[in-house]
């Protein structure tokens, strides 16, 4: 298993990543690629919310000797916790479930709604993953 330093620096380059797209989304000068940007943002989205729901899972059993399998579990333990408050806990359910629809269908409407609120979504996994970084720091 990751430590989860290790896995801390993975999601911070998967929000690197999800970055780059999501600069390009509003790019006047990208707007003939503007569907394959949509696209790229809804993938690296997943990708990096898969990756941080995990990392908070190793977190929690690490440091607060708490086993759980499901990422809304994680996130409710994370409110327990108060790594999170009540309205991060909040988006958080939202965008586990906007990453679960994704996966499952996919139409115009539900992918413009999603890329939107994935600039919110990065701003929320940043906070937590500052959060919760030092207290795995390798240095």
């Amino acid at each position: 298993m990751e430590s989860v330093s290790v896995r801390i620096d993975v999601l911070r380059t998967a929000l690197d990543r999800l970055d780059e797209s999501l600069s390009l989304v509003n790019d006047p000068s990208a707007l003939r690629y503007h569907t394959q940007i949509r696209d790229s943002v809804i993938q690296r989205l997943e990708f990096s919310v898969d990756i941080f729901w995990k990392c908070l899972k190793e977190h929690l059993e690490k440091k607060h000797g708490v086993i759980i399998a499901s990422p809304k579990g994680v996130f409710r333990e994370c409110l327990a916790q108060q790594i999170v408050n009540a309205q991060e806990f909040a988006t958080l359910i939202a965008m586990i479930e906007d990453r679960n629809e994704t996966s499952h269908r996919y139409d115009e409407v539900m992918a413009k709604r999603i890329v939107q609120s994935a600039f919110g979504y990065r701003d929320i996994m940043l906070e937590v993953v500052e959060r919760i970084g030092g207290d795995h720091d390798a240095h």
